[in-house]
């Protein structure tokens, strides 16, 4: 609390409000961490070869059968699962899938609608991230901390083509969403892909609370040889996309750190992702 007095007082105004609250939303978030497992744990696989032989961890989330996940010997070192959604979710949690990775390596995000209709975007965000937590709680497999909020059209509620009153109730019930997620003293994070995420929020929004944030997709994503092509060999090149491209990624203040480089949609039926770190009971923020 004595750094985000000073903190405060050397910005001065909103501004200094502003941050001054994520700060200590950070504050909160490292110490929930801490108390769950080691921070040097979570980033153990920064800049060293994991067992893959490349830095960083690999990873698929949502409907990924454990077939696709392991398609042609391709490390699957972490599961994100669906916990549930506003409207329309996919309910399609692989328990093969987390019993391959081990709980610790399992995190989980919730499908989040939009504000239409809602009178108080705020509260509608709170009300979401409470039964993402209900969730987490009721679903077997799942020890990571990290809840991420899925971003986009088909959870319902989002305006193709918000105005800009829109696009600050799109504020509203996403800081709603991660600071409910911050004060349980869980990791919040975001999926969005780069066009939603310029559309429907103003370019200067930096949220309340530090989250991990989670690229979906992007103009590299495809790119590489298939994950489950023999004939190809995915992991240098998403390495390499990941160092010079969609690391420097940024959304509400923070900078990218998973990176989903392989959607179903291409093939392999499979969702695949990247991170350097190695998501054993948290991802971090990039605070």
């Amino acid at each position: 609390m004595a750094l985000w007095r000073r903190f405060v007082r050397m910005q001065g105004g909103l501004r200094g409000k502003r941050v001054g609250i994520r700060l200590a939303f950070a504050a909160m978030t490292l110490a929930a961490v801490a108390t769950l497992t080691p921070i040097a744990t979570a980033h153990a696989a920064q800049l060293t070869k994991s067992d893959s032989g490349f830095p960083g961890s690999f990873g698929v989330d949502s409907c990924t059968t454990l077939t696709a996940a392991t398609a042609e010997l391709m490390p699957t070192q972490f599961y994100v699962a669906e916990l549930g959604a506003g409207a329309y979710s996919l309910d399609c949690v692989q328990q093969d899938v987390m019993g391959y990775v081990g709980q610790d390596y399992v995190h989980g995000y919730w499908g989040l609608s939009g504000p239409n209709g809602t009178t108080d975007p705020y509260a509608y965000g709170q009300q979401q991230g409470q039964a993402a937590l209900d969730a987490w709680h009721n679903t077997p497999g799942v020890a990571g901390i990290t809840i991420f909020a899925d971003v986009e059209y088909g959870f319902g509620g989002w305006t193709k083509q918000p105005t800009p009153e829109q696009q600050q109730q799109n504020v509203k019930l996403l800081n709603g969403f991660l600071t409910t997620i911050a004060e349980a003293q869980f990791v919040p994070g975001v999926y969005i892909n780069n066009n939603d995420k310029t559309t429907w929020f103003p370019a200067d929004y930096v949220s309340q609370a530090p989250f991990v944030y989670w690229v979906a997709g992007g103009p590299l994503s495809g790119t590489m040889p298939a994950p489950c092509d023999p004939a190809g060999f995915t992991l240098p090149p998403v390495v390499h996309g990941w160092q010079s491209t969609v690391s420097q990624t940024t959304f509400a203040g923070q900078k990218a750190e998973l990176w989903q480089y392989w959607l179903s949609g291409f093939g392999c039926d499979g969702d695949f992702n990247y991170t350097l770190q190695t998501g054993y009971h948290a991802f971090l923020p990039n605070i």
